[in-house]
């Protein structure tokens, strides 16, 4: 073994540089960069591979789509409370606006 490449910033040894590493993973930036480097480092054996393909195909196609759905439904979540919000403002303006002007056609019945 030949120990950590890019001068250790591509390892799994520290728990910050290990999720770095996964990040750049799952993201598919870079990830066949990541693998080769690792392959390299353990000698040319190709084991490691398979770690690195199962953690694209899982991260990148489950665990980043499991991210997104969680954040579009909060965000929806957020835009359905906005626009019921809205609504009852527009309610409040047309009740209050429907009460003044039964209270100007009192006004003209009260003078007539």
């Amino acid at each position: 073994m030949r120990g950590n490449p890019d001068v250790g910033l591509v390892n799994w040894d520290n728990i910050f540089v290990a999720v770095l590493t996964q990040f750049e993973m799952i993201t598919l930036e870079g990830w066949s960069d990541v693998m080769y480097k690792v392959r390299n480092a353990h000698g040319g054996d190709m084991t490691m591979d398979i770690f690195c393909i199962f953690s694209v195909v899982f991260g990148a196609f489950f665990v980043l789509n499991l991210m997104i759905a969680v954040q579009y439904n909060f965000l929806d979540e957020a835009m359905n409370e906005v626009a019921l919000q809205k609504e009852k403002e527009k309610k409040a303006a047309e009740a209050e606006k429907s009460g003044n002007n039964m209270q100007q056609e009192l006004a003209d019945n009260i003078m007539a």
